[in-house]
């Protein structure tokens, strides 16, 4: 399929660099706390990362630490587990690779009504029919003004059919691997969050 381009532009909202960076250093902060990493080392941030590119370079991150970890999209899967005896030493290289490839806080601000809206037009126009070359046909689409108001209120995309199609076909992790990279569950960063 043809990348998926919208139709109209929307306004974005911003975040500081300074702001970008608290938020990282607090997220840090209470992942180190929640692995148990009591003298957490500073590592520099070597780049932003997106929703749509986190599970793949978190994943290629882990494994050249030595671990067997597939991503693409948001995901990441841990074929072989983790064994007991590797927990520390798996829970310390997460939290580095997080610090080194840290995903933009702006993705995690609530969405406003302009991303929703963009959000659908790409799941209706682009996403859906991407799912359908995987033989899969979502439950029907809400009006846009209709998804555009439930989302804002569950603060989440309140109709969803990659998530549908995840859990209806119960593919394996390697075929979710196949269809995030294939069938994005967000469009394009650039046109959603800039």
């Amino acid at each position: 399929m043809a990348p998926w381009v919208p139709t109209h532009q929307i306004t974005l909202p911003t975040m500081s660099d300074e702001d970008a960076n608290k938020i990282r250093a607090d997220s840090l902060a209470q992942e180190a706390k929640a692995f148990d990493i009591t003298d957490p080392p500073d590592v520099a941030l070597i780049r932003w990362v997106s929703y749509n590119e986190v599970g793949s370079v978190s994943a290629q991150c882990l494994r050249d630490a030595g671990f067997n970890v597939i991503g693409a999209g948001t995901l990441m899967f841990m074929p072989d587990g983790i064994p007991p005896s590797q927990a520390s030493a798996f829970n310390l290289a997460s939290y580095v690779c997080d610090a080194q490839y840290s995903v933009h806080p702006k993705y995690a601000q609530p969405m406003t009504a302009d991303q929703y809206g963009l959000l659908y037009d790409y799941t209706v126009e682009w996403e859906v029919p991407c799912l359908a070359t995987f033989g899969f046909t979502p439950t029907a689409a809400p009006t846009r003004e209709t998804f555009i108001s439930q989302s804002l209120q569950q603060g989440k995309a309140s109709w969803n059919p990659w998530e549908e199609a995840e859990t209806q076909i119960g593919i394996s992790q390697q075929k979710v691997v196949t269809l995030t990279d294939t069938c994005p569950q967000y469009p394009p960063v650039q046109y959603l969050w800039g």
